[in-house]
């Protein structure tokens, strides 16, 4: 009688000698100092243009030059980031497929996931945190609202009538705007778009009142006037908006709402190759010209290496876990 065998057996034992070669032969690669021996990926799981994209692309040039090798900016866009970070996590361990994670796809979207796609804390390997940055609360030009206090005594005296926007449900956007509106009392009805220029549109013309939005997507539409600044969510005011107050300032709270972006690799990168991405990120992150692009985007070039990014990581999915808990946001 011909034996049936387990293919799922099977399938497991094939991946496993592959993930161990593949660590042996990076492990080697390094050793001999043939590590970067050609281009390295860096995907972002967002389109080009936002803020995470920018980013990524300016320190995908600072770590071509001090590794020696190309690094390639590819975006794979989709599923509030989840799609590009599954995708870079999930590659084989030998530094060739990096991932630029940020808030969302790192601590809060997959979290939402009654099928959760990864869990942050133990299926990646952080390499290194390379900026935060704030947001900026913005009202649409159809407001009668010119100061947080205006906007915040209409909502309060309307509970339930004002509508707010973000770029999907279980994103940064949506997250923290529900962590906003508990803090000062705003009960409001969030709108989900496809992605941040839907979300930015919809405000441009009036169809949503407020919403949360980067620094470097919504700065250029306030300095010209097409939509109010009210607030921003980081630990102090911005330079390019210096009248505008932190909500820590007006709410007299220590309310505090960054996004963080790092660079992360598949689970189980071998520690020659991590030491060697996190040594030229570090230096990447010296650059004058990386922190001052950095910076001209609205956010703060910041570099945090592997193990203390990974702290970083565990902090923010309790933190957040806890909003979405209280906001009674739904997995999907």
């Amino acid at each position: 009688m011909r034996r049936a065998f387990n293919t799922n057996f099977i399938r497991g034992i094939c991946l496993a000698v592959t993930a161990t070669m593949a660590a042996l032969g990076a492990n080697s690669a390094v050793a001999n100092g043939n590590y970067p021996d050609h281009s390295i990926r860096l995907v972002v799981p967002f389109a080009p243009g936002g803020t995470t994209d920018l980013i990524s692309r300016i320190v995908a040039k600072g770590l071509s030059e001090e590794l020696g090798q190309q690094v390639v900016v590819e975006n794979k866009a989709g599923a509030a980031g989840m799609i590009g970070t599954g995708y870079a996590i999930k590659a084989a361990p030998d530094g060739y497929t990096l991932g630029m994670g940020g808030t969302t796809s790192l601590t809060i979207a997959p979290y939402l996931r009654n099928d959760r796609p990864y869990d942050s804390r133990k299926d990646l390997t952080p390499v290194g945190v390379v900026a935060t940055g704030p947001f900026i609360l913005v009202v649409s030009p159809k407001m009668k609202a010119d100061t947080y206090q205006q906007f915040l005594d209409y909502a309060r005296s309307n509970p339930g009538k004002l509508n707010y926007g973000s770029s999907g449900v279980g994103g940064i956007h949506h997250v923290l705007t529900e962590k906003f509106n508990r803090t000062v009392g705003i009960d409001a009805v969030h709108v989900p778009f496809k992605g941040g220029s839907e979300n930015t549109s919809n405000l441009l013309a009036g169809n949503i009142d407020y919403m949360l939005e980067s620094v470097s997507s919504i700065l250029p539409m306030i300095q010209d006037g097409r939509v109010k600044a009210l607030a921003v969510t980081g630990a102090k005011r911005l330079q390019a908006l210096p009248d505008v107050p932190t909500v820590a300032e007006v709410t007299g709270t220590d309310f505090k709402g960054d996004s963080i972006v790092g660079i992360v690799g598949p689970k189980n990168l071998p520690e020659v190759i991590l030491a060697r991405l996190e040594s030229a990120l570090m230096k990447t992150m010296a650059r004058e010209e990386v922190r001052e692009g950095i910076e001209k985007l609205g956010s703060t070039p910041e570099y945090i290496p592997g193990k203390a990014f990974a702290g970083v990581i565990s902090s923010e999915v309790e933190s957040w876990a806890k909003v979405a808990k209280d906001a009674a946001i739904p997995k999907q």
